[in-house]
């Protein structure tokens, strides 16, 4: 939030633009900061103007987001809230590599869905950093990576990315929810029909024993095979016992009415 300083050349620069705008919120950021920015940078309420993107790590998102969901309700300005379950959860193992767990990350997530619900507000995204390849840059994650694997293809020169699996697991987690990412697109749909309301919603995630199960089918098909002597050198076995769990609740599932969301079943959220 280095930039975001009332008084700064970003703050001043921005103002003067018709481009909508994102910035980061972080726990530093205090409700009369927030407040400011949002009268400063948006000062006629335009909708589709401010996005603001919260990464306050999981240990934190709990005590500070509810009080700045409050304060920009205040300012009567309609914003776009995202999730960022990254850079809040950076942390340096035992020999100074940069990781994530991704327990964390899903944590933080979680807690996002639950405080906007909670407060009759709406996540209307999540911001990932991510890989298609195999990485070993964040640990966790269907293959229960360690400490111990980073070495093996940590490639990044930056920050740590999720890798193909755990990023599909986040997604998969996200989508197979309980109806939390289908809440903007019911209440527009049901909108302005006597005796209709959207289906209940808790805003929560589900487990991953309970995303595999339900679209381990859909996603099956593209998960990587383990090969010996590949970017993964000396963790085939758990990449077997991976795939190989995953196919069994894919033979379970497919015995049940699939429940995994495809391309095209969301709508965009609101603002």
């Amino acid at each position: 939030m280095r930039t975001a300083q009332l008084d700064g050349a970003h703050i001043e620069y921005f103002r003067g633009i018709a481009n909508p705008v994102g910035i980061k919120v972080g726990q530093g950021m205090t409700r009369e900061w927030i407040q400011d920015l949002v009268r400063t940078l948006n000062p006629h309420n335009e909708p589709g103007r401010l996005t603001l993107i919260h990464r306050f790590g999981a240990k934190a998102i709990d005590d500070h987001l509810p009080a700045l969901i409050s304060a920009v309700r205040e300012t009567g300005s309609p914003v776009l809230w995202v999730c960022d379950p990254m850079h809040g959860n950076t942390e340096s193992t035992a020999d100074g590599t940069k990781t994530r767990r991704f327990d964390n990350v899903i944590s933080e997530l979680e807690s996002a869905f639950r405080v906007h619900q909670s407060m009759g507000s709406y996540l209307g995204g999540v911001h990932l950093e991510l890989t298609g390849e195999n990485v070993t840059e964040c640990t966790g994650g269907a293959r229960g990576l360690t400490d111990g694997d980073l070495a093996r293809a940590y490639k990044s020169t930056v920050d740590p990315r999720l890798n193909y699996e755990q990023a599909m697991e986040v997604a998969m987690r996200i989508a197979g929810g309980s109806g939390y990412a289908h809440r903007g697109a019911q209440e527009r749909h049901v909108a302005g029909r006597p005796g209709r309301s959207a289906p209940p919603h808790s805003g929560t995630m589900p487990a991953r024993e309970d995303v595999v199960g339900r679209c381990a089918p859909r996603a099956l098909s593209r998960l990587p095979h383990s090969r010996s002597g590949g970017s993964h050198r000396g963790s085939g076995h758990r990449a077997t016992r991976a795939r190989s769990n995953i196919e069994s609740a894919a033979v379970s599932a497919s015995r049940q009415p699939p429940s995994c969301a495809g391309p095209g079943d969301f709508a965009p959220g609101p603002g």
